[in-house]
């Protein structure tokens, strides 16, 4: 079931939501429309094994807590937001053959709770 337990709204306390890439399309998905990051450059350099999103992810971000679902996220990734986000942050890597299961709402839910 898409979007079990988030609303694009977020819960209270939460910030909005944003799409992190540029796929359009999204109604054979049943996603909703959101805002979405802006890549400045897509699959570019990227900082000690990071993937191409991290540092275009912090600069957008800036300081501000954020949560990020991705099936590319590694532990270069972590250590990297780790060092360089003083913010809250919460990396959730997702099977892409699975996408996001009951777990991992709540999961996001409890950390969006605890900020």
């Amino acid at each position: 079931m898409p979007h079990q337990g988030m609303r694009p709204g977020g819960r209270p306390g939460t910030g909005p939501l944003r799409w992190l890439d540029r796929r359009h399309g999204r109604e054979p998905l049943a996603l909703p429309e959101l805002p979405f990051v802006d890549w400045p450059r897509m699959h570019g350099a990227a900082p000690r094994g990071t993937f191409w999103k991290t540092q275009y992810l912090l600069d957008y971000a800036r300081g501000r807590p954020f949560a990020w679902v991705d099936d590319d996220i590694t532990p270069y990734d972590h250590e990297y937001v780790d060092r360089n986000h003083l913010a809250a942050a919460l990396l959730l890597h997702v099977d892409p053959r699975l996408g996001l299961l009951r777990p991992d709402f709540d999961r996001l839910a409890d950390w969006a709770a605890a900020l």
